[in-house]
C-alpha cells in the first residue's frame, strides 16, 4: 500500500469531525468504511526502567494500525511505529509493517509482505516484531467477542495466553507469555463493554526491566503531537 499514510489519517480526522458536527447520526464515509471492515488505531508510546531507581518516560513516540479484513480468512495489516531512545540522543527504534495474515482460529500465520522495514531493531527482533503485528492483529477478534483461547501461534511462536477480570469486571487483561522467551511478556488492556465486547485501551510488553506502553488516543491527538514532527512526520505517517 503506496499511499501516504498521513493522507489515510487525516480523512480520518476530517470523518471523526464530522460526525462531531452532525451529532451521532455516522457520515456515509463511515459507513462506508465501517462496511469495507477497515479499522485505524492510534498510540502514544511511553516506557518505564525498573532498575535501581524507577524511571518513567511518556511521549517518547507514537504507532499507528491500519487493518482491512480482506476475507473470513484473510487481513492486511499496517504498523508504523516510531520511538526514540529516552536518554541516548539521536537513537531511535522504527518498524514499518505491510504485510497480508492468513488467520485461523488459534494461529495467524504471514501469507505475503509488502514491506518491512527497520530501524534500530536487529537480528532476530525483526521476525519478533512481525509476531507481534501477528498477535496484535488477533486481540481484534478477541475484541468482538470477548472471548480468549489459552494458547495462540503468533507467526510461529506460541504464546500463552490468560484472561484477567480487572476492576470489579468493568476490564479485562490478557496476559501474554511467549514460549522460550522467559524475559518477555506482554497484557493487553481492554475495557468491558455491556454488549460483551471489549474495547481495547493500551497494551504493554516487558522485556527485562523495560517496559514499553502504547497507550490508545484520538487520530486528533496523535496527529496535533506527531504528524508534524520528525522523525515521526518521516517514519510514521509516509
Amino acid at each position: 500500500m503506496r499511499v501516504s499514510l498521513l493522507r489515510l489519517a487525516n480523512i480520518v480526522v476530517l470523518v471523526a469531525a464530522f460526525q462531531l458536527c452532525c451529532g451521532n447520526t455516522p457520515s456515509l464515509a463511515a459507513e462506508n468504511i465501517a462496511r469495507a471492515n477497515e479499522e485505524w488505531q492510534f498510540f502514544r508510546i511511553n516506557a518505564q526502567y525498573r532498575g535501581t531507581v524507577k524511571k518513567g518516560f511518556s511521549s517518547l513516540g507514537c504507532g499507528l494500525a491500519w487493518f482491512k479484513d480482506i476475507s473470513p480468512e484473510k487481513t492486511q495489516v499496517i504498523v508504523h511505529v516510531s520511538a526514540l531512545h529516552p536518554e541516548k540522543r539521536g537513537q531511535k527504534y522504527t518498524f514499518r509493517v505491510n504485510m497480508v495474515l492468513n488467520c485461523q482460529p488459534d494461529n495467524y500465520s504471514i501469507d505475503s509482505e509488502v514491506y518491512a522495514q527497520f530501524a534500530g531493531i536487529e537480528g532476530e527482533r525483526q521476525q519478533q516484531i512481525k509476531q507481534l503485528v501477528a498477535l496484535w492483529a488477533y486481540m481484534r477478534q478477541v475484541e468482538k467477542t470477548g472471548a480468549v483461547l489459552n494458547e495462540f501461534n503468533a507467526g510461529g511462536a506460541r504464546i500463552g495466553l490468560r484472561d484477567v477480570n480487572a476492576r470489579r469486571g468493568k476490564s479485562r487483561e490478557i496476559h501474554c507469555n511467549w514460549t522460550g522467551r522467559r524475559n518477555f511478556s506482554g497484557k493487553f488492556f481492554f475495557d468491558q463493554l455491556a454488549s460483551a465486547a471489549l474495547a481495547l485501551d493500551k497494551f504493554r510488553f516487558r522485556s527485562g526491566k523495560l517496559s514499553v506502553s502504547l497507550t490508545k488516543e484520538t487520530a486528533e491527538t496523535i496527529n496535533r503531537d506527531f504528524a508534524h514532527r520528525e522523525p515521526f512526520a518521516t517514519d510514521v505517517f509516509k
